[in-house]
């Protein structure tokens, strides 16, 4: 692919993801996070940051891609997007973990049977989105040339919201 053919597929990712943004902004409260993660950067070779980080079922999608890198550091930066989301969402929410530093690995990023991304939360994760009365997010990844860029959308009603950080 060509550095245009790139830039041009990275416009259409978010442009999709803006687009589903503003349909739902007008019924809801939401939080919007993005990260881009340069693909050199993610520390693939240390065991213990890829089993703190990733689920099993994410190791072995991600280890089969054609880019593995590509792969898990698209994953990285939808985990990070997805905590931005919910941050935003509630800014007394804090933090997506208890500690800053704490393992992304109960946020899981697998293809659903569209191919498109599918997220799941667990443990911790899944308890502040219930609490924020976070009722769906929404993700998309991409990854061209160098770099991995995903953006979260986190939607739901804030009257539900019982969070008391």
């Amino acid at each position: 692919m060509s550095e245009q053919e790139l830039l041009e597929d990275f416009k259409e990712s978010l442009g999709r993801a803006c687009l589903e943004f503003v349909e739902l902004a007008a019924s809801n409260t939401f939080g919007l996070g993005i990260d881009i993660q340069l693909i050199s950067e993610l520390n693939l070779e240390s065991s213990t940051f890829i089993e703190r980080n990733f689920t099993l079922a994410e190791i072995e999608y991600c280890r089969n891609a054609q880019s593995p890198a590509a792969s898990f550091s698209a994953r990285w930066a939808a985990k990070e997007a997805v905590a931005k989301a919910m941050c935003n969402f509630n800014l007394k929410a804090g933090r997506l973990s208890k500690d800053m530093g704490d393992p992304m690995i109960e946020v899981e990023i697998l293809p659903a049977s569209t191919k498109a991304p599918e997220l799941r939360l667990y443990g911790y994760a899944e308890e502040t989105a219930k609490r924020l009365g976070i009722s769906e997010i929404k993700i998309s990844l991409t990854h061209s040339g160098i770099y991995a860029a995903a953006v979260a959308l986190a939607v739901g009603s804030a009257e539900f919201c019982s969070a008391e950080f």
